[in-house]
């Protein structure tokens, strides 16, 4: 849900050492909020989130709202080295 902290960087640290590749997803589900003002009010901090994981070098993010999810495209960031499945937008 974004918002990520010295934890969820560990957690993805430990993946990078163990695999080819860790690729994150950052979504916040409005359908788990019980009113609308919550989910309005939840922080967004996807440019920082972004910046932290371009840093710790994770090969790609997934980051799309709920209608680009809907509509199957992939959104990729761009400044990140290591993404091994095309060009980058």
């Amino acid at each position: 849900m974004g918002a990520l902290h010295d934890g969820h960087l560990a957690l993805m640290r430990e993946s990078m050492q163990n695999n080819d590749f860790t690729i994150v997803s950052i979504f916040v589900n409005p359908k788990q909020f019980n009113k609308q003002e919550d989910f309005d009010n939840y922080p967004n901090t996807l440019k920082t989130d972004l910046q932290k994981l371009q840093e710790i070098g994770v090969s790609s993010v997934d980051a799309r709202t709920p209608i680009q999810k809907r509509s199957m495209k992939l959104v990729t960031t761009s400044g990140f080295e290591r993404c091994p499945y095309g060009k980058e937008s």
